[in-house]
């Protein structure tokens, strides 16, 4: 029977049998036959249909995607012992299901032995002959990640522990195990401030400058009607609060095929209700003294100043939380405090990038101006810079949480 293995290789491993028919995976427990009970899960997260013409997996516009075998995927056959990543839960595809073998039947003639099949006998001779492993370091051949544990003599392919323990799932075939230097001596992953250049050209990746062109419009527009309309504005904040999100999430699982487009079914005033929250709770102390100090005091001068200081530091972090964990009770110190004090350096340096970014964008808005004092057009060409900036901002915060995500711990099993 096929069957999902959630977080397989680990203490805290369980199995989800599967039934013909179809399955359907998420958050909700009222709205989903198998319930996964993690913040990276979207509500209706994936469906997974059992047939016998085979298994099928179908994401269902989940917020943080689902992949196989590291890629990206909306809809795939799955394969036994392929890996799904469901946001940031782990699972494995099995099926003990196989396809008959069909019994040999021969004839014997008496005083004579049977020959010995051209097929057996060349087996014979591949198991009798050590394997010919290539050396240096190997990846799995689907798991381009995951040092390679294993080797097939006879696909002369490498396979990770989670695809192969001992047979090959392609032929049958013992495989060999590799030298544990050939199979670990791998790359290491770039560093944080390696991957910082990268940043700055993120939103042209893709479809990324067309979707800079248009929502710059679109930006400018709905800001004018905003004016007149509260609903206005809270569909461009939270609009724009779910493009960051995006990629945030994006960023922060290593995908780095450029922006992509919010789904904006029914999560707009969450987005922005998510955002203006955490905006208020980074500057919470802010808040108080403007409306219960005298600011004429100097004592009150001094406190203000540090607030906003502490608030700005704050704030990306708080935001970041937000965006992972989808609550503003991320927004909490105990969350956000420590996660600042384990990576101090790499932090220090995203909150001197992002307040460069404020500041050139602020400069380039105040040039524009300047230079073309006509109705209209600053709007549209500073906007341009705005979003490209934003961009570059949030996906600065995705690729921080991506090379800090052990340190971090936020989901850490």
């Amino acid at each position: 029977m096929p069957k999902l293995i959630v977080n397989p290789n680990t203490e805290s491993a369980w199995e989800i049998p599967l039934q013909p028919g179809e399955h359907t995976l998420g958050r909700d427990p009222a709205s989903n036959s198998v319930p996964i009970e993690h913040p990276s899960v979207s509500s209706r997260h994936c469906q997974i249909s059992v047939a016998d013409t085979g298994v099928r997996f179908v994401d269902l516009g989940s917020t943080n995607g689902s992949f196989i075998e590291n890629e990206p995927v909306s809809e795939a056959a799955l394969q036994p012992g392929q890996q799904i990543r469901i946001g940031d839960v782990v699972l494995r595809f099995e099926s003990t299901e196989s396809a008959p073998v069909a019994k040999k039947v021969g004839i014997r003639i008496a005083g004579h032995e049977p020959p010995a099949s051209p097929s057996a006998s060349g087996e014979a001779e591949a198991a009798a002959s050590p394997p010919n492993i290539p050396s240096g370091p190997m990846t799995c051949r689907y798991h381009a990640k995951s040092p390679a544990t294993r080797w097939c003599p006879k696909c002369q392919k490498a396979f990770c522990s989670l695809c192969v323990t001992q047979l090959c799932k392609t032929c049958g075939t013992p495989c060999a195990t590799l030298d544990a230097s050939a199979a670990y001596q791998l790359a290491d992953e770039p560093s944080f401030y390696k991957q910082i250049p990268g940043v700055f050209a993120y939103p042209f990746k893709g479809n990324g400058a067309w979707m800079i062109g248009i929502g710059s419009v679109l930006y400018v527009f709905m800001n004018f009607a905003s004016r007149f309309s509260r609903l206005v504005w809270i569909a461009l904040m939270g609009y724009a609060a779910l493009y960051g999100q995006g990629i945030i999430h994006a960023s922060a699982q290593g995908d780095d095929r450029g922006p992509q487009w919010p789904d904006a079914d029914g999560g707009v005033r969450a987005a922005c209700f998510q955002f203006m929250a955490a905006c208020a709770i980074s500057f919470l102390p802010v808040l108080a003294l403007v409306f219960f100090a005298d600011l004429e005091q100097p004592w009150a001068i001094g406190c203000l100043i540090t607030f906003s200081l502490a608030g700005l530091v704050y704030l990306p972090m708080g935001l970041l939380s937000v965006a992972m964990f989808d609550s503003v009770a991320a927004v909490n110190p105990m969350v956000v405090a420590p996660a600042i004090l384990r990576i101090p350096l790499a932090y220090l340096t995203t909150i001197v990038l992002l307040g460069a970014l404020v500041c050139v964008s602020y400069g380039i808005d105040v040039v524009i101006s300047l230079l073309i004092p006509v109705p209209f057009v600053p709007s549209v060409i500073g906007s341009l810079f705005s979003m490209y900036f934003f961009t570059v901002a949030m996906r600065l915060l995705g690729v921080m949480y991506y090379s800090k995500r052990r340190e971090i711990g936020w989901f850490n099993s």
